[in-house]
Formats: structure tokens, C-alpha cells, sequence
């Protein structure tokens, strides 16, 4: 891992992110992380956050701590990373219809919510804008991986980390990760 390197693990929330940082961590991969929001029952192992990076948009001065470990940033604040490190995101990709059922499943409290149509157009222009930021930075590389597809064959996405992020890791012990028990609303009809 180069020195000035920071793994990212991004995506929409609902997206699988906090799999990912699981994954990684059972991989052998530092993590930054805090323990400002515990497991739930919406993620019972765990959110895997670090607090200041949910305010990245405003202030970025903490993306030092992260060199040589993962973070998970969702894709909101891509775009404000410091350009000077390097970065290897791994962006999880998800079914719209399925982070929405998920977000609405843990917002049904929230009142004056926007419908699901119109989130899933936000979420589709929002993707679209950040995928085009992405593929224009020399300093960031990006894997992008489907959540159904990790579900469905862990081994064969723990190859493609490894592959991606160029070092060894506990690829036995980051599939066992991947537990479809803990799936939630996979599949929208």
C-alpha cells in the first residue's frame, strides 16, 4: 500500500457499505472507525463509521487519519476528498428499489419524507454526477460491485478486492463476512 493511499468504501446508504467494512476488517485491513453509533437492528454487527467523515463536505482535515487504513464515506461527500492522497474506493452498487425499501424501512418514522419516485430519480442523477467525478480523478481509483452480486459469490468478489486493493488478505475469513441472513429486502417485486 502506498503511504499516502486511503481505502474508501462508499455507496448510497442501504448499499451494503457496512458489509464491506466488515469484510475488510476480517480481511486484515485497518479500520477507521469510532463507536458513535452502535449496532441496531437495522445493522446488528455494526455501522462501521468514523463521525467526522459524515461532515467531509465542510471539513476534510481529518483525512489523515485514514492513511493506510478504510473508511467509509457515502457518496455525497466524494467529491471534497483532499486531493492529495490517493485513493482506492470500493463503491457499492444496489437495486434503487431495494435502498429505498431498506431507507424507508428504517425512516417510516420520518414525516414529510420525499415520495420513493421522487428519490429515485435524486439517487439516479445524484449516481450519475458522482460516477463522472470519479472517472475524471487520476488520483482515485474505483471498484465498483454490485451488492446481489457479492451475496451471491463472495469468493469470487474477495479475488476482485484483493486484486484491486494489490495485497494479501483473509479471503476465507472476509467471505464468511458476507451473511445473507443479514440481507435486508433482497428482492423488490
Amino acid at each position: 500500500m502506498n503511504q499516502q493511499e486511503i481505502i474508501i468504501v462508499s455507496g448510497l446508504p442501504r448499499s451494503g457499505t457496512s458489509m464491506m467494512m466488515n469484510m475488510l476488517q476480517g480481511g486484515g485491513i485497518p479500520l477507521l472507525i469510532d463507536e458513535d453509533r452502535p449496532p441496531d437492528s437495522n445493522n446488528p454487527l455494526g455501522y462501521f463509521e468514523f463521525t467526522p467523515a459524515k461532515t467531509t463536505r465542510q471539513d476534510n482535515n481529518w483525512l489523515y487519519q485514514a492513511v493506510g487504513k478504510a473508511v467509509k464515506i457515502v457518496t455525497v461527500h466524494l467529491p471534497y476528498l483532499a486531493c492529495h492522497y490517493l485513493y482506492k474506493i470500493i463503491f457499492m452498487e444496489r437495486n434503487l428499489d431495494q435502498v429505498l425499501s431498506s431507507q424507508n424501512n428504517m425512516l417510516n418514522s420520518m414525516q414529510n419524507a420525499p415520495s420513493s419516485y421522487e428519490m429515485h430519480r435524486i439517487y439516479s442523477a445524484h449516481l450519475k454526477e458522482v460516477k463522472n467525478w470519479l472517472h475524471s480523478q487520476k488520483n482515485i481509483s474505483t471498484l465498483f460491485l454490485d451488492y446481489e452480486k457479492v451475496m451471491a459469490y463472495p469468493e469470487k468478489t474477495v479475488q476482485e478486492i484483493s486484486f484491486f486493493l494489490q495485497r494479501p488478505l483473509k479471503e476465507e475469513i472476509m467471505t464468511k463476512r458476507v451473511n445473507p441472513n443479514l440481507c435486508h429486502h433482497p428482492s423488490v417485486v
